[in-house]
C-alpha cells in the first residue's frame, strides 16, 4: 500500500508551499490567495467570503500576480510518489515504519525534482559539500566513511528528508551473521 497525495500533504502540512487551489467548500478571508484556472491567482478582498463564491467574482476577489512555479502541485507530489515506489524496498519495513519511509523518501524525491526543475538545462549532479571556501569563509561537512563507501547513499545525503529516510532504512538492511561451531549428537 502506498501513500496518497492527501497523506503526503497531511504529513508535511507545514513544510511545503502547496498550490492554493480554490475550493468551493471553503469560506475565504481577506488577503488569502487562491489559484483558479489558466495559471491565474486571485486575492480575497474581505473576510468570510461565502463558500462557493468563484474567484472571478470581483465583489469578493481581485486578480493578483503570483507564479505557478512558486508552489508544489499535486502532479509534482504524484511524480515523487511514483519515484519513491520504484526505489523503496517495501519488504524491509513493518506497516507503521513503511508509511514513514514512504513519506520521507517521497519528500526527498520531491525536493530533488524541484531543485532539478528549477535549474533547468543548468542542472548538474550535486554531491554533499566536503569543503568549500570563499575568502576568509569556509564550509566543510564530514561525511561518515560508511556513507562514502556506498555510492547509492550519496543521493540521499542531499536533503534532510533523505537523511531521515536513511535513518529508517539502514537498521533494516544491516544484519548480524555469526557462525556457531559445534555438532549435535544423534
Amino acid at each position: 500500500m502506498s501513500i496518497t497525495i492527501s497523506d503526503f500533504k497531511e504529513y508535511f502540512d507545514r513544510t511545503f508551499p502547496y498550490l492554493p487551489v480554490w475550493d468551493a467548500l471553503i469560506s475565504y478571508n481577506k488577503d488569502e490567495v487562491v489559484y483558479y484556472t489558466d495559471r491565474l491567482f486571485y486575492i480575497a478582498l474581505s473576510n468570510s467570503i461565502p463558500a462557493g463564491t468563484l474567484p472571478t467574482n470581483t465583489t469578493y476577489f481581485a486578480l493578483t500576480t503570483d507564479d505557478y512555479y512558486n508552489y508544489i502541485n499535486d502532479t509534482d507530489i504524484e511524480k515523487a510518489i511514483g519515484e519513491q515506489e520504484a526505489m523503496l524496498p517495501v519488504s524491509r519495513f513493518d506497516d507503521v515504519t513503511l508509511a514513514m519511509a514512504q513519506e520521507y523518501l517521497t519528500a526527498h524525491c520531491l525536493c530533488n525534482d524541484i531543485k532539478t526543475s528549477n535549474a533547468g538545462l543548468a542542472s548538474q549532479i550535486s554531491f554533499p559539500v566536503q569543503s568549500k571556501s570563499a575568502g576568509s569563509i569556509s564550509t566543510s561537512y564530514g561525511i561518515p566513511k560508511g556513507f562514502m563507501d556506498k555510492e547509492i547513499y550519496s543521493f540521499y545525503l542531499t536533503s534532510q528528508y533523505g537523511l531521515k529516510y536513511l535513518a529508517l532504512l539502514i537498521p533494516r538492511i544491516k544484519g548480524n551473521i555469526a557462525i556457531a561451531y559445534g555438532w549435535t549428537g544423534a
